[in-house]
């Protein structure tokens, strides 16, 4: 009864309070975490295509006046040269401008019927064994895809689903082959609608972007492949060489950069939680030391207060769990922008977090729970 009458239970709520708010904090940023972690590995995986293993370089025959007459043998004996080298799997090339995986922005229309923009590529054979793009069926461009010849064209399946048949640059194509949609987006856009055309056959290509698929490291083989092309003509820029996975960390950064910034966030707020319920707990116990003495004078076991002391805290956590993920359902939408594949009502980044949270709270009460087993009784009741 003395120590009920003890000042302070108002400061003892608030205490509470913002320990559970710190918590709520730490789950929402965790959520943010998880669900940024998911779409920066999408995005490093690739949507439907394997950037790993993958060396670009870009030739730019033209800055050296060649022309379309002139650049395409060239190429081609590019080409025959880099497939013939040890370590290379396979490779293809797309035209120079944009990358390698990203089309131009084109326009096409059905007969009476306007549609919207798409993404088209001019690309040559064994580009999607190269990127490892699932082919659903039909055919690869191949060494029959010539200018002259029937003109033909690859789409991705949400192109042919949505808006065929069409005319792309003004022409009606033969479809030769469906393959998977290997353009990353977000759920705040349209599923892409991309269209593949052979790189031969348009009559002005002169520059290309090479993607080379090897069996070690790119980087290793980057100076290799350099060098058989300066065999062809040492005087042909060689540009932009680098990994796949590179390209797209860059041309993804901020997706990268904000996963770093609400990781680290993340793993603060989580301390500051922790330690938080560590020193309510602790400052708990000092003032219920007497109290813990009385149960234990009066047959409570270790369990007893051990348990005590772990509902007190735990009945925090959970609370503050809860209400993070309200919170986090409602704040995780600001991030759409960010995530590449990945829902914001992702359940694995939700209960990843939830489980992080629970798990540190229960080892941040557990040395307070310990050390309430070892009150001395008698200590305790001894008045000073």
């Amino acid at each position: 009864k003395d120590e009920g009458a003890l000042p302070g239970p108002s400061r003892s709520r608030l205490r509470s309070v913002l320990v559970a708010g710190q918590v709520t904090l730490s789950m929402v940023l965790l959520v943010a975490a998880g669900l940024l972690v998911r779409s920066a590995a999408r995005v490093a995986q690739g949507a439907n295509f394997d950037p790993r293993h993958v060396a670009l370089l870009r030739l730019r025959p033209g800055m050296m006046g060649y022309g379309p007459e002139k650049a395409q043998p060239f190429l081609r004996h590019v080409v025959q040269r880099l497939e013939a080298m040890p370590g290379v799997e396979s490779l293809s090339f797309a035209k120079g401008q944009g990358l390698v995986w990203l089309g131009d922005t084109e326009f096409i229309s059905r007969v009476g019927d306007d549609t919207p923009n798409f993404s088209c590529k001019e690309i040559g054979p064994r580009y999607f064994e190269t990127l490892r793009i699932p082919l659903i069926g039909g055919r690869e461009f191949n060494s029959r895809d010539q200018a002259g010849s029937s003109m033909v064209a690859i789409v991705n399946e949400t192109l042919v689903k949505s808006i065929w048949p069409a005319r792309i640059y003004g022409m009606p194509r033969e479809v030769v082959g469906i393959v998977k949609d290997a353009l990353l987006h977000t759920d705040t856009e349209k599923s892409p609608l991309s269209c593949y055309v052979p790189f031969w056959q348009v009559p002005n290509m002169i520059d290309a972007r090479m993607c080379v698929r090897v069996k070690g490291d790119p980087y290793i083989a980057l100076p290799m492949l350099h060098r058989e092309i300066a065999r062809i003509d040492p005087n042909v820029p060689i540009t932009e060489q680098m990994s796949m996975m590179d390209q797209i960390r860059g041309v993804y950064m901020p997706v990268f950069l904000a996963r770093g910034v609400v990781t680290c966030a993340g793993v603060i707020a989580i301390l500051l939680s922790a330690v938080g319920l560590y020193g309510v707990l602790a400052y708990t116990i000092g003032r219920r030391r007497r109290e813990i003495g009385i149960r234990m004078a009066l047959g409570a076991c270790a369990r007893d207060v051990r348990r005590l002391v772990l509902r007190q805290g735990m009945v925090l956590a959970i609370a503050g769990t809860g209400l993070g993920l309200v919170v986090g359902i409602a704040c995780t939408r600001l991030l759409v922008g960010f995530l590449y594949g990945v829902a914001p009502w992702d359940p694995a980044a939700f209960v990843t977090g939830a489980l992080m949270i629970v798990t540190v709270a229960f080892l941040a009460c557990w040395l307070p729970a310990m050390r309430a087993t070892r009150v001395d009784p008698y200590a305790a009741l001894r008045h000073e």
